[in-house]
């Protein structure tokens, strides 16, 4: 009940949340959106580990009209395989589990990670590009970005945006202005470092 009122109250203003999640590089924001258990959180904290700043790990705040996202300051929660992926999070070994829906699992606070990767938490930056996992990561496999329209993209999004249930109309016109004229695909991650790097180099291309 109290994270619906608070997307409603989003919505009120014209902001969308959006089940995805969201970094900022030197070219802008990037939002990454998937289904649960496809790994948005541990793709995210790659992306800290390598310069990318947080906006948010679960809902991608998006202001449609000025084409930005917003940060979302939450505790993440994260699985045990992932501090393995990320030297930086070893601390909490020493940390109690919880178990929350999605099993078992620890929480980082903002505090936590802005300790873990100094200047992480990011502030407020266009958006400059959409990336849609492709299931599971496959860490035996390269990882492959493949293009998408983002008329496609847009569909898809419509999907884990709450306010569009509210307003479908509306919010297909809306999140069509978001990705007006940003370049989005398909993601279908490998080996999280070699992920991090084609990422990287698909936001630096000229196309991107």
């Amino acid at each position: 009940r109290i994270v619906h009122g608070v997307l409603a109250e989003l919505y009120q203003r014209g902001i969308y949340a959006i089940h995805a999640g969201a970094v900022v590089g030197p070219q802008g924001a990037l939002l990454i959106a998937g289904r649960s258990g496809q790994g948005k959180t541990t793709l995210v904290l790659g992306m800290l580990r390598n310069g990318f700043g947080l906006l948010s790990d679960e809902f991608a705040v998006a202001e449609p009209a000025s084409q930005r996202l917003l940060p979302y300051r939450r505790s993440i929660h994260i699985r045990p395989g992932t501090p393995e992926l990320i030297p930086e999070l070893a601390f909490v070994a020493d940390r109690p589990q919880v178990r929350l829906g999605g099993g078992i699992e620890w929480t980082l606070t903002p505090d936590d990670l802005a300790r873990a990767f100094p200047g992480c938490l990011a502030e407020a930056a266009p958006l400059r590009g959409v990336l849609l996992l492709d299931g599971a990561p496959r860490p035996g496999a390269e990882p492959a970005i493949t293009p998408l329209p983002a008329a496609l993209a847009t569909i898809e999004l419509l999907r884990g945006t709450w306010a569009v249930s509210q307003d479908f109309g509306g919010g297909l016109a809306r999140l069509g202005a978001l990705l007006s004229g940003v370049p989005c695909a398909r993601l279908r991650a490998g080996k999280l470092s070699s992920t991090v790097a084609q990422i990287a180099g698909w936001l630096e291309a000229p196309n991107a």
